[in-house]
């Protein structure tokens, strides 16, 4: 299925995941400002006159500083969470 998705719509599963509230919709991670604009491609610009932030579904996450696509980092996260034998929670494997 993360192979055939599209580079919009593993955008889209992001956005699912991070604002995934009852209105679905993007807030401002800095002052959580509920009405944002579309400023350019998969960025947004908060409404907020003393905040005026810019950011994306990534701002604030571990995947911020990231340069791969969404769709490489869902097959990523997809094989690391889908390991046939898991993965050790502890340095050093199992005790």
């Amino acid at each position: 299925m993360t192979w055939s998705l599209s580079e919009d719509e593993a955008s889209g599963l992001f956005c699912s995941f991070r604002w995934s509230g009852d209105d679905r919709k993007p807030f401002c991670p800095r002052c959580e400002e509920k009405e944002p604009y579309a400023i350019r491609r998969r960025r947004f610009r908060c409404s907020d006159a003393g905040c005026i932030r810019e950011f994306s579904v990534t701002s604030g996450t571990v995947f911020h500083s990231r340069k791969l696509s969404f769709k490489k980092l869902l097959i990523a996260i997809r094989e690391e969470v889908g390991a046939v034998k898991g993965l050790a929670a502890l340095p050093g494997g199992e005790k």
